[in-house]
Protein backbone atom coordinates (compact mmCIF):
# COMPACT_ATOMS: atom_id res chain seq x y z
CA UNK A 1 0.00 0.00 0.00
CA UNK A 2 1.45 3.52 -0.73
CA UNK A 3 0.01 6.59 0.50
CA UNK A 4 0.43 9.90 1.79
CA UNK A 5 0.57 10.92 5.49
CA UNK A 6 -0.69 14.00 6.71
CA UNK A 7 -0.46 15.57 10.19
CA UNK A 8 -1.74 18.49 11.82
CA UNK A 9 -2.95 19.26 15.31
CA UNK A 10 -4.36 16.77 16.79
CA UNK A 11 -4.72 15.18 13.45
CA UNK A 12 -3.15 12.32 11.11
CA UNK A 13 -4.71 11.77 7.95
CA UNK A 14 -3.36 8.91 5.73
CA UNK A 15 -4.78 9.05 2.19
CA UNK A 16 -4.01 5.82 -0.40
CA UNK A 17 -2.62 5.72 -3.60
CA UNK A 18 -3.96 3.61 -6.06
CA UNK A 19 -1.59 4.50 -9.02
CA UNK A 20 -4.31 6.29 -10.57
CA UNK A 21 -3.86 10.20 -11.65
CA UNK A 22 -4.94 12.46 -8.79
CA UNK A 23 -7.88 14.42 -9.43
CA UNK A 24 -9.94 16.21 -6.81
CA UNK A 25 -8.60 13.52 -3.77
CA UNK A 26 -4.80 14.13 -4.49
CA UNK A 27 -6.05 18.33 -4.75
CA UNK A 28 -7.22 18.38 -1.31
CA UNK A 29 -4.36 16.66 0.28
CA UNK A 30 -1.74 18.97 -1.74
CA UNK A 31 -3.73 22.10 -0.62
CA UNK A 32 -2.95 20.87 2.78
CA UNK A 33 0.31 20.79 2.32
CA UNK A 34 0.98 24.52 2.45
CA UNK A 35 -0.19 24.04 6.14
CA UNK A 36 0.60 21.10 7.43
CA UNK A 37 4.45 18.48 7.52
CA UNK A 38 4.03 15.36 5.91
CA UNK A 39 5.76 12.39 7.26
CA UNK A 40 9.12 11.65 6.39
CA UNK A 41 8.91 8.67 3.52
CA UNK A 42 10.66 5.24 4.39
CA UNK A 43 11.76 4.29 0.92
CA UNK A 44 10.95 6.42 -1.59
CA UNK A 45 10.24 5.89 -5.26
CA UNK A 46 9.43 7.75 -8.56
CA UNK A 47 6.72 10.10 -7.34
CA UNK A 48 3.51 10.17 -9.28
CA UNK A 49 2.21 13.26 -10.59
CA UNK A 50 -1.34 15.53 -10.15
CA UNK A 51 -3.73 15.61 -12.85
CA UNK A 52 -2.02 19.42 -13.56
CA UNK A 53 1.07 17.65 -14.15
CA UNK A 54 2.19 18.88 -10.28
CA UNK A 55 4.66 16.94 -9.32
CA UNK A 56 4.03 15.04 -5.91
CA UNK A 57 7.95 14.11 -5.22
CA UNK A 58 8.88 14.08 -1.89
CA UNK A 59 4.90 14.45 -0.40
CA UNK A 60 4.40 10.29 -0.93
CA UNK A 61 5.03 8.10 1.73
CA UNK A 62 5.42 4.30 0.72
CA UNK A 63 5.05 1.90 2.93
CA UNK A 64 4.42 4.08 6.23
CA UNK A 65 4.01 2.26 9.35
CA UNK A 66 0.20 2.99 10.64
CA UNK A 67 -0.61 2.54 14.42
CA UNK A 68 -2.00 -0.85 15.29
CA UNK A 69 -5.74 -1.37 15.88
CA UNK A 70 -4.85 -4.70 17.47
CA UNK A 71 -1.20 -5.21 18.23
CA UNK A 72 -2.49 -8.90 19.81
CA UNK A 73 -2.71 -10.12 15.62
CA UNK A 74 1.20 -9.56 15.33
CA UNK A 75 3.69 -12.02 15.99
CA UNK A 76 3.81 -15.76 16.53
CA UNK A 77 0.53 -17.41 17.33
CA UNK A 78 -0.35 -18.51 20.71
CA UNK A 79 -0.71 -22.72 21.02
CA UNK A 80 -2.87 -22.63 24.36
CA UNK A 81 -5.91 -24.92 23.80
CA UNK A 82 -9.07 -23.39 24.82
CA UNK A 83 -10.63 -25.24 27.82
CA UNK A 84 -13.70 -27.83 26.06
CA UNK A 85 -16.39 -26.42 27.67
CA UNK A 86 -15.71 -22.92 26.25
CA UNK A 87 -14.67 -24.21 23.20
CA UNK A 88 -18.20 -26.22 22.75
CA UNK A 89 -20.01 -22.78 23.78
CA UNK A 90 -17.71 -20.53 20.76
CA UNK A 91 -19.09 -23.37 18.08
CA UNK A 92 -22.85 -23.36 19.36
CA UNK A 93 -22.62 -19.68 19.02
CA UNK A 94 -21.65 -19.41 15.39
CA UNK A 95 -23.59 -22.04 14.51
CA UNK A 96 -27.18 -20.66 15.91
CA UNK A 97 -25.47 -17.10 14.32
CA UNK A 98 -24.52 -18.14 10.76
CA UNK A 99 -27.27 -19.81 8.40
CA UNK A 100 -25.33 -20.07 5.35
CA UNK A 101 -22.62 -22.93 4.86
CA UNK A 102 -20.83 -24.98 1.71
CA UNK A 103 -21.42 -28.27 1.79
CA UNK A 104 -18.99 -30.87 0.12
CA UNK A 105 -19.40 -34.16 -1.01
CA UNK A 106 -18.19 -36.25 -3.38
CA UNK A 107 -18.66 -37.11 -7.19
CA UNK A 108 -19.12 -40.82 -8.41
CA UNK A 109 -15.38 -39.70 -10.61
CA UNK A 110 -14.12 -39.13 -7.36
CA UNK A 111 -13.67 -35.23 -7.78
CA UNK A 112 -15.53 -33.40 -4.77
CA UNK A 113 -18.75 -31.04 -5.61
CA UNK A 114 -19.67 -27.82 -3.31
CA UNK A 115 -22.86 -26.82 -2.89
CA UNK A 116 -23.87 -23.43 -0.56
CA UNK A 117 -26.92 -24.44 1.51
CA UNK A 118 -29.12 -22.63 3.96
CA UNK A 119 -28.65 -24.87 6.93
CA UNK A 120 -30.40 -24.54 10.26
CA UNK A 121 -28.86 -26.15 13.61
CA UNK A 122 -29.31 -28.78 16.64
CA UNK A 123 -26.39 -28.80 18.64
CA UNK A 124 -23.79 -29.21 17.10
CA UNK A 125 -25.34 -30.88 13.54
CA UNK A 126 -26.86 -28.99 10.84
CA UNK A 127 -29.49 -29.79 8.29
CA UNK A 128 -31.15 -28.51 5.45
CA UNK A 129 -34.13 -29.46 2.77
CA UNK A 130 -32.57 -31.08 -0.64
CA UNK A 131 -34.60 -32.97 -3.19
CA UNK A 132 -33.33 -36.53 -3.40
CA UNK A 133 -32.77 -36.37 -6.76
CA UNK A 134 -30.09 -33.23 -6.14
CA UNK A 135 -26.33 -34.09 -6.77
CA UNK A 136 -25.79 -33.74 -3.28
CA UNK A 137 -27.62 -36.02 -2.23
CA UNK A 138 -27.42 -38.67 -4.64
CA UNK A 139 -23.65 -38.59 -4.21
CA UNK A 140 -24.50 -38.83 -0.14
CA UNK A 141 -26.47 -41.94 -0.93
CA UNK A 142 -23.61 -43.62 -2.37
CA UNK A 143 -20.69 -41.71 0.30
CA UNK A 144 -22.37 -40.34 3.35
CA UNK A 145 -18.88 -38.48 4.02
CA UNK A 146 -19.40 -35.14 3.72
CA UNK A 147 -18.05 -31.49 5.38
CA UNK A 148 -19.07 -28.02 5.67
CA UNK A 149 -17.54 -24.68 5.94
CA UNK A 150 -19.89 -22.08 7.91
CA UNK A 151 -18.14 -18.59 8.35
CA UNK A 152 -19.28 -15.34 9.86
CA UNK A 153 -18.65 -12.04 7.20
CA UNK A 154 -15.15 -11.24 6.93
CA UNK A 155 -13.88 -7.29 7.54
CA UNK A 156 -10.38 -7.90 8.83
CA UNK A 157 -8.23 -10.88 10.95
CA UNK A 158 -9.44 -9.88 14.07
CA UNK A 159 -13.34 -10.70 12.61
CA UNK A 160 -12.04 -14.06 11.10
CA UNK A 161 -13.93 -16.64 12.52
CA UNK A 162 -15.57 -20.09 11.18
CA UNK A 163 -16.01 -24.10 11.49
CA UNK A 164 -15.09 -26.37 8.85
CA UNK A 165 -17.28 -29.72 9.86
CA UNK A 166 -16.24 -33.17 9.05
CA UNK A 167 -18.87 -36.13 9.68
CA UNK A 168 -21.37 -37.85 7.48
CA UNK A 169 -24.73 -36.86 6.14
CA UNK A 170 -28.04 -38.79 6.20
CA UNK A 171 -31.48 -38.08 5.21
CA UNK A 172 -34.45 -38.34 7.11
CA UNK A 173 -38.09 -38.75 5.34
CA UNK A 174 -40.76 -36.27 6.88
CA UNK A 175 -42.61 -39.22 7.73
CA UNK A 176 -39.61 -40.47 10.25
CA UNK A 177 -40.17 -39.90 13.78
CA UNK A 178 -36.68 -38.35 14.05
CA UNK A 179 -37.94 -35.63 12.19
CA UNK A 180 -40.22 -33.71 14.55
CA UNK A 181 -37.16 -32.90 16.29
CA UNK A 182 -35.05 -31.09 13.63
CA UNK A 183 -38.52 -29.74 12.51
CA UNK A 184 -39.34 -27.78 15.23
CA UNK A 185 -35.40 -26.29 15.15
CA UNK A 186 -36.36 -25.22 11.31
CA UNK A 187 -37.85 -22.11 11.01
CA UNK A 188 -40.32 -22.98 7.88
CA UNK A 189 -42.87 -20.06 8.32
CA UNK A 190 -40.79 -17.57 5.97
CA UNK A 191 -40.71 -20.07 3.29
CA UNK A 192 -44.30 -20.98 3.46
CA UNK A 193 -45.04 -17.03 3.32
CA UNK A 194 -42.69 -16.94 0.53
CA UNK A 195 -44.01 -19.81 -1.70
CA UNK A 196 -47.61 -18.49 -0.59
CA UNK A 197 -48.34 -21.81 1.53
CA UNK A 198 -50.34 -21.71 4.66
CA UNK A 199 -48.38 -21.50 7.74
CA UNK A 200 -50.61 -24.13 8.92
CA UNK A 201 -49.38 -26.67 6.22
CA UNK A 202 -46.72 -29.35 7.53
CA UNK A 203 -43.07 -29.44 6.00
CA UNK A 204 -43.20 -32.29 3.65
CA UNK A 205 -39.48 -32.22 2.00
CA UNK A 206 -36.79 -34.78 3.77
CA UNK A 207 -34.30 -32.91 5.68
CA UNK A 208 -30.19 -33.83 5.07
CA UNK A 209 -28.52 -34.29 8.40
CA UNK A 210 -24.82 -33.70 9.04
CA UNK A 211 -23.38 -35.10 12.34
CA UNK A 212 -19.60 -33.87 12.86
CA UNK A 213 -17.35 -36.13 14.44
CA UNK A 214 -14.66 -33.07 13.89
CA UNK A 215 -14.82 -29.51 13.89
CA UNK A 216 -11.92 -27.28 13.09
CA UNK A 217 -12.96 -24.05 14.70
CA UNK A 218 -11.24 -20.78 13.91
CA UNK A 219 -11.20 -17.57 15.60
CA UNK A 220 -8.18 -15.32 15.73
CA UNK A 221 -9.65 -13.04 18.83
CA UNK A 222 -8.93 -15.98 20.72
CA UNK A 223 -5.18 -14.63 19.92
CA UNK A 224 -5.81 -11.60 22.21
CA UNK A 225 -7.01 -14.01 25.53
CA UNK A 226 -3.73 -16.28 24.61
CA UNK A 227 -4.96 -19.04 22.84
CA UNK A 228 -4.61 -20.37 19.38
CA UNK A 229 -6.46 -19.07 16.18
CA UNK A 230 -7.57 -22.62 15.48
CA UNK A 231 -9.41 -25.28 18.04
CA UNK A 232 -9.90 -28.64 17.55
CA UNK A 233 -13.73 -29.97 18.78
CA UNK A 234 -14.19 -34.35 18.69
CA UNK A 235 -17.67 -35.62 18.99
CA UNK A 236 -17.31 -37.57 22.19
CA UNK A 237 -16.84 -41.31 22.28
CA UNK A 238 -19.73 -43.00 22.43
Amino acid sequence: MRGLVVEGPGARIFLAHNGIDATGGLQVALNLLDSKRVAPARDHRPCPTAGSGQSLCGRWADHVLMPLTNPWLSGPAPDRDLPPAQLDERILNLLSTQNMAVVATVNEDGSPAATPVRYYSLGFEVFYTSWNASPKSRNLRRDPRVSAAIFAPLVGQASSRGAQLFGTARTVERAAPEADAYWEAFRRQSDHVERGRSLSDPPDDPLTIITPTRIVYTEHWLRRSGYRPRQTWRAPLS
